[in-house]
Order: C-alpha cells, then structure tokens, then sequence
C-alpha cells in the first residue's frame, strides 16, 4: 500500500518542473543549506564581538558619567560564539572607570547591555 501511494505521489511530480525549474530549485536548497551549515564568516563574528563590547562601553559611559576611553572592560562570564566556537563573547561584564564600577549583562532577545546593579564607587586600594 505504501509503496503504490510513493508511485502515485511520484507520477504527480514527474514532468511538473522543467529543467530550468529544477534546477533553480536545486540552488535555492543548496544556497540554503551552504548558508545554515557554514554561517557567518569568522570575520563576521569578530565584528559583532567588537561591536557588543562597544556598546557596552557607550552604555556604561552613560551610567558611569565616564569617557569610553577611561573605561576597562572585565569579562565575568563568557560563551562560545555558535558558528566559531572558539570565538567569545561576554554574557556578563566587569566595567571599571572614573573611580565607579558596574556589572551588566547581555540581553539577548533585545541585544542590548543591561545594568545589574547601581554603580557603585570602586574600592581604595
């Protein structure tokens, strides 16, 4: 019974496509799998890795009433990228600078550098 529906279903297709259709169809699936299987390139990723950590110096430059330039960024927590998994980027960060520190964290969802805790004045040393 399996075997006669496969035919039936087979027959539909046979001759429905031209050649031209065929192949346009074969290069669309092949363009998709090449582009799930292979991501983004690993310069890609680097960029997106800069770019985070550059918008959490300009939020935390904001919070902190700091130049970006006086600011040190300290990972807390770190994962690896998904396509390069040797790659990182930070989940939760340390960020030092003008006598304040704060903690922030990575939203994913939103992609955006949340506060965790009120700044709070860096410890004397």
């Amino acid at each position: 019974m399996m075997s006669s529906l496969f035919a039936a279903r087979l027959s539909l297709y046979e001759g429905s496509f031209s050649l031209a259709e065929r192949l346009a169809i074969a290069g669309a699936i092949f363009s998709f799998c090449a582009t799930v299987a292979c991501g983004p390139s690993r310069d890609t990723v680097l960029q997106n890795v800069a770019a985070q950590n550059d918008q959490l110096k300009q939020r935390a430059s904001f919070d902190m009433q700091c130049p970006k330039e006086s600011l040190e960024i300290l990972p807390i927590k770190q994962v690896p990228t998904t396509f390069h998994s040797d790659i990182l980027y930070t989940t939760t960060a340390g960020v030092k600078g003008c006598s304040k520190q704060a903690t922030y964290l990575w939203d994913d969802n939103h992609g955006v550098w949340v506060l965790n805790a009120d700044t709070q004045p860096t410890a004397k040393q």
